[in-house]
Parts: structure tokens; C-alpha cells; sequence
């Protein structure tokens, strides 16, 4: 039992590492990182465009 409470741990935390590597290879082979940039640069120019029709009075 001593065993395993030394070396458990380093078990446990070796297959959580190699898991959570295999689903981010499988994501990015999947296309899950695509385009990424192109949902920030909406949202970039969403807020461009309602400041420009914004009134900005409020602001010193």
C-alpha cells in the first residue's frame, strides 16, 4: 500500500497530461483552432461600429 501512495500521484498525473494532450491534438486535427482570429476581429469591428454611432458626451 506505501507503494502506491508514493507513486499514485505521479500516475495520476501522467495519464491526465497524455489525456488532455490527445484531446488537444484531436482538436486542432479536427479544425477546433481554425479561423480563430476571425471571431475577434468581428467583435472588433461590432465595437467600432456602435462607437461610432454612440453618443460619447458622457466621456471627459
Amino acid at each position: 500500500m506505501a507503494e502506491y501512495e508514493v507513486l499514485g500521484p505521479y500516475a495520476l498525473a501522467i495519464l491526465m497530461g497524455l489525456g488532455s494532450t490527445c484531446i488537444f491534438i484531436w482538436g486542432v486535427l479536427g479544425g477546433a483552432l481554425s479561423e480563430t482570429d476571425q471571431a475577434a476581429l468581428n467583435f472588433y469591428h461590432a465595437e467600432m461600429a456602435h462607437d461610432r454611432y454612440t453618443d460619447h458626451a458622457d466621456r471627459p
